[in-house]
């Protein structure tokens, strides 16, 4: 049976425990799963209010529909906000949180489509949370597959 609170709870031990820095290898499936938004495009309006009060998002009570994007919110804050941060308890996301988080949603997806055809291109070199190489990595994915395409 699926807990969304304590999917949510093992997320943050494992991100934790990793340090930040999480290859596709090191991350369970169920993790994987529980990290991808089938609605992704519809979280948008989720990340807007994040990018104002990140902390009321991922603090609230999880549930399966949010898990998704209180990990990124959650990530996101904590690695890559500071230089949007004012000073004192106002804190808000970077102003790309809304086109990392569809990229977010397209690594995992492709990791996810690589697990299940036993490609597993990208798992050696992909940092799951440096969003800093997110345009390197989705152009990568993307050129590999317009190379499969042509072949």
């Amino acid at each position: 049976m699926f807990r969304p609170t304590e999917t949510f709870c093992r997320s943050l031990a494992f991100i934790q425990t990793h340090d930040r820095i999480v290859y596709p290898d090191d991350l369970p499936d169920e993790l994987l799963e529980a990290w991808i938004d089938p609605e992704a495009d519809d979280s948008m309006g989720h990340i807007a209010i994040a990018r104002l009060s990140p902390t009321r998002i991922y603090t609230a009570t999880p549930d399966d529909q949010s898990i998704p994007l209180k990990v990124f919110v959650y990530t996101y804050d904590r690695y890559c906000s500071e230089s949007y941060r004012e000073r004192g308890p106002e804190r808000w996301l970077d102003p790309s949180a809304e086109r990392r988080y569809l990229q977010f949603q397209f690594i995992l997806q492709t990791l996810r489509y690589d697990r299940e055809h036993g490609t597993a291109v990208y798992s050696s070199h992909i940092d799951i949370f440096d969003y800093g190489d997110y345009e390197r990595i989705v152009r990568e994915i993307a050129e590999d597959d317009t190379d499969e395409e042509s072949n």
